[in-house]
């Protein structure tokens, strides 16, 4: 492994998080925390739960057949679902005919996607491998790796899309490229890429810069290739610092603010 990273499951990897009883902040609970301190505190003590959408599930599959390419992803997943025989189709996801064949599939370790998932999926990975630069920056280096280190003297833990020797590279999907910047500032994604330097930094004793795959979930499934300014990440940094900072304050004191304290007005327009 590159730095001596870890490869973790994705059961393994979350139940080191905050979010799941475990010591360590990531980027996803930082992020919430920055959003809404009393959401964070919620998810933390196990008062709100994270759902594992289907979206979410898609999500990780894609990133297997990708990063990891066609034979890993097929020997994780299967697709589709049993045939019923007096009409040729596949059953239903909400028979007990596809209950049983998923529970079957999972009992062997298998994930169950649809077979309109695995199209979806294909696209985007077809839409990557025509953009070589992507496709350069992929050819070397090893997906999902995991790394723990103390960052502003708080257990933290990352888990690279993919990580290089000279880079740490992380793939997105999204409706439309031509909105990506956009994308970019509403989720956060530079607190995301600036959390994921500084605690490999910490975690390495390196500090690599940080590079970004982008790929449409729709058609025509463009592909682009960004490199993160580094003042980006510094300024994502202040904002990532100061928020832990708060994140210990709140421990100390107990209060988290919901954003919606005092008096509020609602205007005439």
């Amino acid at each position: 492994m590159i730095y001596n990273t870890t490869r973790e499951t994705d059961n393994e990897y979350h139940g080191q998080s905050l979010f799941n009883g475990g010591p360590n902040l990531s980027s996803h609970a930082l992020i919430a925390f920055i959003d809404n301190p009393a959401a964070f505190h919620a998810k933390k003590t196990g008062l709100m739960k994270s759902a594992d959408s289907d979206a979410f599930r898609v999500g990780r599959a894609g990133h297997c057949r990708i990063l990891e390419g066609k034979e890993a992803y097929q020997g994780r997943y299967v697709f589709g679902g049993p045939i019923n025989e007096k009409t040729g189709k596949p059953f239903g996801q909400q028979t007990k005919a596809y209950e049983e064949w998923k529970s079957e599939r999972e009992a062997e370790g298998k994930e169950c996607l649809s077979d309109s998932d695995d199209a979806l999926i294909e696209f985007t990975a077809s839409g990557v491998s025509m953009h070589p630069e992507a496709m350069e920056a992929l050819r070397e280096g090893e997906a999902e790796a995991v790394a723990r280190a103390k960052y502003c003297g708080v257990p933290c833990q990352i888990k690279a899309d993919w990580l290089r020797q000279d880079a740490i590279i992380d793939l997105k999907t999204c409706r439309d490229l031509n909105r990506f910047e956009w994308d970019f500032k509403d989720y956060r994604y530079a607190n995301q890429f600036s959390f994921y330097q500084k605690v490999f930094e910490a975690f390495a004793g390196v500090r690599l810069p940080v590079f970004c795959v982008a790929v449409e979930k729709a058609a025509p499934y463009r592909a682009a290739f960004y490199r993160i300014e580094q003042g980006v990440l510094d300024n994502a940094q202040l904002e990532n610092e100061a928020a832990i900072q708060r994140i210990r304050e709140c421990e100390a004191t107990g209060l988290w603010l919901t954003g919606y304290e005092g008096v509020r007005v609602i205007e005439a327009r």
